[in-house]
């Protein structure tokens, strides 16, 4: 058995929790109040909230109260628990959250794989992990006084209710509706068998038409075999002749081709004479060509030349040439000096004329130093002088380089008109030559006209020879041109023959593959005919093996229909129950023990006591016997569990007015047995602390829940 050991609970906004994270750890046997000694204040809420976060946090379920409401009303989202547990040496954590929405489990500190829809996941939780419904977990390990009644006190339709939830006795509901579930599916698979035997058997009797018409089709093929057989026979006797044939055509054809080539070569020398005659008449035969003089036309060109080389050449002087651009600025230069020249004598003339008659210079009425004056004159005229003597010196080279120019450009002239006279004869010279040449072809041209017109006349007679021959092979190639036709009856009739047969083959192949298309047709059109039947044979027997395991369903169906199937069981677990709630009383100190039987009535059984029952008994009494029906149950659904939930949550069992301290006592007898045969982390909740007065020897812890902010808090009591 797997023990699922709750090691911590924390809350963040869970009720009247605050948005700090509130840490609680339930270890032994734990009492839990509202009620605070140093400040007198209550918060029920806030235990209660601390208790019903553990059914959350595993199941996502608490029972008086909507989701919606779980998360502290002055912050409205971020709700978070989360419970540590242990099991199988394995560690997890279980997270929920509303707004936002979330669950999330981790073993050993890795999360899981989480299905997209939230309610798998919780339904792979309780089956795989917790394996336990929220069901079972409030009727075995969560005891709310305030929304509970006992179980003794409810009717006999509830009892047994509750006790077939306790002894799983639904399993015979399931049992019943999963037979019937299979019923419906076995008749319905028979059903479709059926129907399919049905189709199969059409199927079978349309493959046996199919394969009819097959074999039909396949007696009625066709066979082009012998005549396949008579046509090789028949080129055979052609094929014997086929060579010699052949080798007589070739030599035919080589002889007419070599007579062709004769003929091509003939033509060819033919045209090349008829060209060539053509255009020995165009060119001379047929122009009218006289002789020409030539000797006073070279006579003439001869003292051209003469005259052009030793007396025109012979006139030209040697003459200097000068640029354009130089003579211009010899010109401009010797005019600007002129002008200079000129400026200057007048300077000299009015330097002359500069001294003063008075002695008394008129402008500023000083007296005048007429030496002075005659010095300063005297020294200008002197600078000037030399500058004039400078300049006409200038003139001087400038007038004769001028002159020459001029003398230059003379020559040039004369020299031009010779050239020009030159050029004029060369042009003559080159005309007269020019007349020379074309005299002299026609000097050759005539020449030319006579030898030609000896030359057509032979090759026109060679003309007529090669005519008379291409005429004569012609004749030849007319003759094999008839043997030919013989030769070509015998091929065609024997390509002919050779076509008809590849044509035959095809057709054969053609009949062979066809044949064997329907031969595999028919095979296979069988073998799904046997299939077939095989196949109906087969869904026959698996008709009966269904229809036995649907009669087996139906036994089934009808067992686990009769109530006594229940009563059966019921009464089985009976004893056991009596047993375990008798030694919970025996651990309390009663002086009592309890007969139960299958429908949960109870009978009060000890010394001097007659006909009592439930009803009968104490307040006290009763709470001890109800909590050591609890714990019967408990036991009996841990050893019927594949898991174990080592957590018991006790909510104002013990603060009940109908016990007084004996009553107390003989409860926490229960409680603590309990605690400490199965090991258990119980919560024992209580809004007074009274009770602690006369029981607090029996905890292991205290804590107290308390306002703080606005906020519930958890602190730990002395």
């Amino acid at each position: 058995m797997s023990v699922i050991d709750i090691s911590k609970i924390t809350l963040k906004n869970f009720l009247s929790y605050g948005n700090k994270k509130q840490e609680f750890v339930p270890k032994g046997l734990t009492f839990i109040t509202g009620f605070n000694p140093n400040n007198d204040r209550k918060n029920y809420t806030g235990k209660s909230s601390l208790l019903k976060s553990i059914p959350f946090s595993l199941f996502g379920q608490v029972d008086g109260i909507t989701k919606s409401r779980l998360i502290n009303w002055k912050n409205r989202k971020n709700l978070e628990t989360e419970v540590f547990f242990n099991k199988n040496s394995n560690e997890y954590v279980i997270s929920r959250g509303i707004k936002p929405d979330y669950l999330k489990v981790t073993e050993n500190g890795k999360e899981l794989p989480t299905p997209p829809d939230k309610r798998t996941f919780q339904k792979e939780i309780e089956e795989d992990l917790l394996q336990m419904s929220y069901s079972t977990f409030m009727n075995t390990v969560y005891a709310d006084n305030n929304n509970t009644s006992s179980i003794l006190t409810l009717s006999k339709p509830q009892k047994r209710n509750f006790l077939e939830q306790m002894f799983d006795l639904q399993y015979y509901t399931r049992v019943k509706e999963n037979a019937n579930k299979r019923i419906l599916e076995i008749k319905k698979q028979i059903d479709d068998i059926e129907k399919g035997i049905e189709y199969k058997s059409n199927e079978i009797v349309s493959l046996k038409e199919q394969i009819d018409d097959y074999e039909s089709a396949l007696r009625n093929l066709t066979d082009s075999g012998p005549e396949l057989k008579e046509k090789k026979e028949k080129l055979k006797i052609y094929g014997d002749k086929y060579e010699e044939f052949t080798n007589k055509y070739n030599t035919l054809m080589d002889d007419i081709d070599k007579l062709n080539n004769d003929i091509n070569k003939m033509e060819k020398i033919k045209d090349k004479f008829l060209n060539k005659i053509k255009s020995l008449e165009t060119i001379y035969t047929k122009k009218d060509i006289s002789p020409i003089d030539t000797e006073e036309l070279e006579k003439s060109i001869k003292n051209k030349k003469i005259f052009v080389l030793e007396d025109l050449q012979k006139k030209k002087y040697e003459n200097i040439t000068y640029s354009d651009k130089h003579k211009k600025d010899v010109i401009n230069e010797k005019a600007e000096v002129s002008a200079k020249i000129k400026i200057l004598t007048n300077e000299i003339s009015d330097i002359k004329n500069g001294t003063l008659d008075t002695d008394t210079c008129p402008a500023c009425l000083q007296p005048v130093d007429h030496k002075l004056i005659e010095s300063v004159l005297t020294e200008k005229k002197n600078e000037k002088g030399k500058e004039l003597r400078d300049l006409k010196d200038k003139l001087k080279k400038l007038t004769q380089e001028a002159d020459k120019i001029e003398e230059n450009e003379s020559i040039r002239k004369h020299n031009e008109k010779i050239d020009n006279d030159i050029s004029k004869l060369e042009i003559e010279i080159e005309r007269e030559e020019n007349k020379l040449e074309r005299a002299n072809e026609v000097q050759e041209s005539y020449r030319k006209k006579q030898k030609y017109e000896k030359v057509i006349k032979k090759l026109s007679e060679f003309l007529d020879s090669y005519t008379i021959h291409i005429s004569n092979i012609n004749k030849n190639i007319i003759e094999l041109k008839e043997k030919e036709k013989k030769f070509d009856v015998f091929f065609d009739t024997y390509n002919k023959l050779k076509n008809e047969i590849d044509i035959l083959k095809d057709k054969v192949i053609s009949e062979r593959e066809e044949k064997q298309r329907i031969v595999n047709w028919i095979s296979k059109s069988k073998e799904n005919y046997l299939y077939k039947n095989r196949q109906i044979e087969k869904d026959k027997t698996y008709i009966e093996e269904q229809n036995e395991l649907l009669d087996y369903y139906k036994v089934l169906k009808n067992l686990t229909a009769d109530e006594e199937a229940k009563q059966y069981t019921i009464s089985n677990k009976v004893p056991l129950l009596n047993k375990r709630v008798n030694h919970y009383l025996n651990k309390a100190g009663v002086n009592f023990y309890t007969k139960i039987d299958s429908w949960l009535e109870t009978e009060i059984r000890g010394p001097g006591i007659k006909d009592c029952s439930f009803e009968n008994l104490s307040g006290a009494e009763r709470v001890s016997i109800d909590r050591a029906l609890a714990y019967s149950f408990h036991d009996i659904s841990k050893l019927q569990s594949p898991t174990y939930l080592n957590l018991m949550v006790l909510d104002e069992i013990i603060g009940s007015s109908a016990l007084d301290a004996i009553g107390l006592q003989n409860l926490m007898n229960i409680v603590k047995v309990k605690q400490m045969e199965d090991n258990l982390n119980v919560l024992v909740v209580s809004h007074s602390t009274e009770i602690l007065e006369n029981t607090d020897n029996y905890f292991d812890n205290k804590y107290c829940v308390v306002f703080d902010g606005g906020y519930s808090k958890i602190e730990k009591m002395d």
